[in-house]
């Protein structure tokens, strides 16, 4: 009897080792706290994907609905004949606007422009015409103009300007003498002159007044007044 329950005390002990050995061993780590779950961020990230798929969706979907059109590659003065180096194309929004697609640059070309644009313009319908400054039995003449015979301000081309006899001598000093030889010509051409000091100036006037025009200005007795500058796509 002695011996039976000295065993089953040595048993107990030896469950009560083995049991309390896991115990301590998983008493010397340290607990691992629970994983903290973020619902909210996770769905801004969710809305930060999507909305960048759709924002670059929408961006290739506007790309492909800009359409090429012409725009003017330098700058084009008013009356002056479109040559093939003037165009150049762009891709734009065109809905609702008069702009020209980039396949009928040919029926461009040779036109001529009724206003002055810079370059970088886009090139609208309003802006093309049939005829130049010379149609309708208009002529060119060539005026060299002297310091004081034209604005300090220069002139460009498209500009309108009375052109003014001038005494050219004390004789014709008089104030009676000066008059309006023709009004509201049209510049076709400015080029400062260094060599004489002088400007080269054309203007557009009518065939019958050409003659007293060119005389005037070969005797000198010309000055040009601007009414208005020549018109611009800007404005």
């Amino acid at each position: 009897m002695t011996d039976t329950v000295t065993d089953r005390r040595i048993q107990r002990d030896a469950r009560g080792l083995r049991s309390a050995q896991p115990s301590q061993q998983m008493g010397d780590r340290l607990p691992v706290p629970p994983r903290e779950r973020r619902p909210a961020l996770a769905a801004l990230a969710l809305l930060l994907i999507v909305g960048g798929a759709a924002i670059s969706g929408l961006v290739m979907l506007r790309t492909d609905e800009r359409t090429p059109v012409l725009v003017f590659a330098r700058n084009v003065a008013t009356g002056q004949q479109i040559e093939p180096a003037d165009l150049a194309v762009t891709r734009v929004a065109a809905d609702g606007l008069r702009l020209i697609p980039a396949e009928q640059k040919n029926q461009v070309i040779g036109r001529y422009v009724g206003v002055s644009v810079p370059a970088g313009t886009l090139v609208n319908t309003g802006m093309l015409r049939t005829e130049g400054l010379l149609a309708k039995g208009n002529v060119a003449v060539g005026l060299a103009l002297k310091a004081g015979h034209l604005p300090a301000g220069g002139l460009q081309i498209g500009d309108e300007v009375d052109i003014v006899t001038v005494p050219t001598s004390e004789s014709q000093s008089s104030a009676g003498d000066a008059k309006v030889l023709f009004p509201s010509a049209r510049v076709a051409g400015v080029r400062p002159e260094q060599t004489t000091a002088t400007t080269l100036v054309t203007v557009v006037v009518t065939r019958g007044r050409a003659p007293d025009v060119a005389r005037a200005g070969a005797l000198g007795g010309v000055s040009l007044v601007l009414v208005s500058r020549g018109d611009s796509a800007g404005s």
